[in-house]
């Protein structure tokens, strides 16, 4: 093969490696700062915000946010919005680039189901200003911000313009520049309301300074009016003004004072506020604070379920994600969008597709909630009620029975022997005639090869009503356990990680507590438990143990030892752990809930969760191979082209070519491309040749000769590890040499399209 490593580097179009597999989070909505827009059309509040680089537009509904498009305007930040009810459309306005090297002008409206641009000039391209609609106007209005994208030290503007959905026109500006300041309309006085934002004063070493000023102009004003209160609203950039129509009062909820050299008011603050006040209409009064101090969230009010929204920003310097609510009360509650906050045991469910989890309704326990993910939210699926099991639950799929099965104990209990099934709309007890003793915290794990679960260990009953460590096997066939006797069996142990491995066709156990934590690898091939590679790490428990079976490596995460969890995440190929990973999808100091993993047949992904986030693990680099293309038949039968497992770089791809006849000749050749070879267009027919029905799939430029004697050849193909090949494609198809075929004297075989991926 060492021909082929030669070729190869010819053959393929090479494209960066990225590194190994990695850890990313799988979140509806990553947004960070930028306003929110009440539209009372479709009783929504709508978020445009930067997600991954790329602007998505997202719809809060009062339950949960919904991605509505990811068609908008390029990517930015610190741009308007506003919504325009008479038209029954979201307008937005300006903003500057991600890098800060950019201001925009450019004028974009929704209609809630794409964004159209309107107009490119205007007011002057700005960033870091407010934007409100006008109800006494019938217009959107915007004043100040600054030119600048590397704020704070740009220049403040002081003008005002107001959009009529086809038009912008100049209204009467401010006597004074400044950046960042807040803006709403008092419906009930028909006037604007502007107060705070920040200019750079002070020369030669000019300095932000935040303004404790408050500007007002009515219906019939000729100027903006400075308005002299008697309780400050405080010196704060980057807030949020909204009107509440239930205390009729606009509400100005968070900001940040620069006064003394504060940074960029969305990269950084220097005194975040948390105080609410409201505008009277002569005054400011205080009405409560944020859950959190906060910079440059948005805030709407939500008329239909008479709530105050405050989304994103950053929440005591860090980006914020949560979604708050106010009531009429004056209380805050973070509100849920469907994503529950722990999950303590989960399985994927190949039926379905579906990401299955349990949620603890409390600790110690009093009840499960069951949720699914489909690939894009969660949903929860069945109350606490629904399942009997309401402590230590385990969580598996067994493939024969279709079903996800859950072991654990009831109401009270410490230790229990409950088995019940979910199909995906409800429980069952399943009752078993036969089942393993009372226990918690068992390893739980399906052996698809075999058809079965199999439960090992967990903590039993004790005396003077502690617990004990048991080491039993069981095994679950979709209708009963049977106890498995085998004639070497793993230490007793309880809280130990346990999967099914594909690369050794085996049930894998790792680690445990007993009550000291156990640091051993054991292998169960149905028939007896064998010691294997030593561990990965010093003794762990409660940790989780999956079948990357795409990569045909186990992955390990979320370890513990009796003082602590780290941050590691390891692989095993069935011979040897490798540290592959320093940070798995959570922090080093959380609390009692575990890290859990579950593998996505249909993504061919692990997926981990960990307290409201869903993370995926994978390469960025997937080896594939797809069947493309049509065969024609040898005198022995229609060839085909398999492979057995995937094209790796660094390991060898083996497959079969057949059925051939046994004297006659066979090839599997290899190239780059599927399109051209040579000055030919593929594919190619040989019809005209004497070969009915056969075509060239592939370019033949690499040739392997499987050996004659068998119908069915086996070939192989080494393929080297170059990190430059990492991604490239290349198109393999077999042919068999068989004067019985036709009159050309040939049989080929459909195409494979092969992508090299790397582990």
């Amino acid at each position: 093969m060492a021909r082929f490593s030669a070729v190869i580097a010819f053959l393929l179009v090479a494209q960066p490696l990225a590194a190994q597999a990695v850890w990313r989070q799988t979140d509806a909505l990553k947004y960070v700062t930028g306003p929110l827009a009440w539209d009372a059309t479709r009783s929504v509040a709508w978020h445009v915000g930067v997600v991954d680089g790329a602007m998505q537009t997202a719809a809060w509904d009062g339950l949960r946010w919904n991605v509505v498009a990811s068609n908008a305007p390029p990517a930015r930040e610190a741009h308007g919005l506003a919504y325009d009810p008479l038209r029954a459309r979201l307008v937005l306005f300006g903003g500057r680039d991600l890098a800060h090297t950019q201001v925009y002008r450019d004028t974009w409206d929704f209609d809630g189901v794409t964004w159209t641009l309107r107009a490119t000039g205007g007011p002057g391209a700005r960033c870091l200003f407010p934007m409100c609609w006008h109800a006494g106007r019938n217009t959107v209005v915007i004043a100040c911000g600054t030119s600048s994208p590397s704020t704070p030290w740009g220049t403040a503007l002081a003008d005002v313009w107001e959009w009529n959905g086809s038009a912008w026109s100049q209204r009467i500006g401010l006597s004074e520049g400044r950046i960042a300041p807040a803006l709403g309309h008092d419906p009930v006085r028909d006037e604007l309301v502007l107060c705070g934002g920040h200019a750079v004063v002070g020369w030669p070493n000019p300095m932000p300074w935040s303004f404790d000023e408050t500007w007002t102009f009515g219906a019939a004003s000729t100027r903006w009016s400075l308005r002299g209160t008697s309780v400050s609203a405080g010196r704060r950039s980057a807030a949020a003004l909204t009107f509440d129509p239930l205390r009729a009062r606009l509400q100005l909820l968070g900001g940040s004072d620069l006064g003394g050299g504060g940074p960029d008011p969305l990269s950084g603050f220097a005194s975040p506020i948390g105080a609410i006040v409201e505008w009277s209409g002569s005054d400011w009064v205080m009405n409560g604070g944020l859950p959190s101090f906060a910079v440059a969230l948005g805030a709407a009010f939500d008329p239909l379920r008479s709530e105050l929204i405050a989304f994103g920003g950053d929440w005591l310097l860090e980006r914020g994600d949560a979604t708050w609510l106010r009531d009429v009360n004056l209380a805050w509650r973070r509100a849920s969008d469907g994503t529950p906050h722990s999950l303590e045991a989960v399985t994927w469910d190949g039926a379905r597709a579906r990401f299955v989890g349990l949620e603890p309704v409390a600790w110690p326990g009093s009840g499960y909630r069951t949720y699914e993910w489909d690939g894009t939210a969660f949903a929860q699926r069945a109350d606490a009620n629904a399942l009997g099991i309401t402590r230590f639950a385990t969580l598996a799929w067994h493939s024969q029975s279709l079903r996800c099965v859950a072991f654990g104990t009831t109401a009270g209990a410490l230790h229990g022997n409950e088995t019940w099934v979910w199909d995906g709309a409800s429980w069952t007890d399943a009752q078993p005639a036969t089942r393993p003793s009372p226990r918690r915290d068992p390893a739980l794990a399906a052996d698809p090869s075999r058809g079965v679960l199999v439960l090992f260990g967990g903590w039993g009953p004790g005396p003077f009503g502690g617990s004990i460590p048991l080491a039993d096997t069981w095994e679950w066939n979709g209708s009963t356990w049977t106890q498995s006797f085998t004639a070497h069996t793993p230490s007793p142990r309880a809280d130990a990680a346990m999967s099914f491995c594909s690369r050794r066709n085996a049930v894998v156990l790792y680690g445990g507590n007993a009550p000291s934590p156990v640091g051993e690898v054991w292998v169960y091939d149905g028939v007896d438990w064998t010691s294997a590679a030593p561990p990965a790490t010093a003794p762990i428990f409660d940790h989780s143990l999956c079948d990357d079976v795409a990569r045909a490596r186990l992955v390990l995460a979320g370890r513990s030892n009796s003082s602590a969890l780290d941050r590691e995440t390891w692989e095993w190929d069935g011979a040897a752990w490798t540290r592959v990973a320093l940070g798995d999808p959570r922090s080093s100091n959380v609390g009692p809930q575990a890290l859990r993993l579950a593998y996505d047949d249909s993504g061919e992904r692990v997926l981990a969760y960990f307290e409201r986030a869903l993370w995926r693990y994978e390469t960025p680099h997937q080896a594939t191979v797809t069947a493309y293309g049509g065969a024609c038949a040898s005198s022995a039968g229609t060839l085909l082209l398999a492979a057995s497992d995937r094209p790796w770089l660094g390991d060898t791809l083996h497959g079969t070519l057949g059925p051939v006849p046994l004297a006659a000749a066979a090839a599997v050749f290899v190239g780059a491309s599927d399109a051209r070879w040579g000055n030919a267009t593929l594919p190619f027919a040989l019809d005209p040749l004497g070969a009915p029905g056969c075509t060239l799939w592939a370019e033949p430029i690499l040739l392997l000769a499987p050996p004659l004697g068998t119908s069915h050849r086996n070939w192989s193909l080494a393929l080297p590890m170059d990190p430059s090949l990492a991604g490239a494609s290349a198109y393999a198809q077999g042919v068999a040499l068989d004067p019985l075929a036709n009159p050309f004297g040939l049989a080929l075989s459909a195409g494979l399209a092969l992508r090299l991926g790397v582990r």
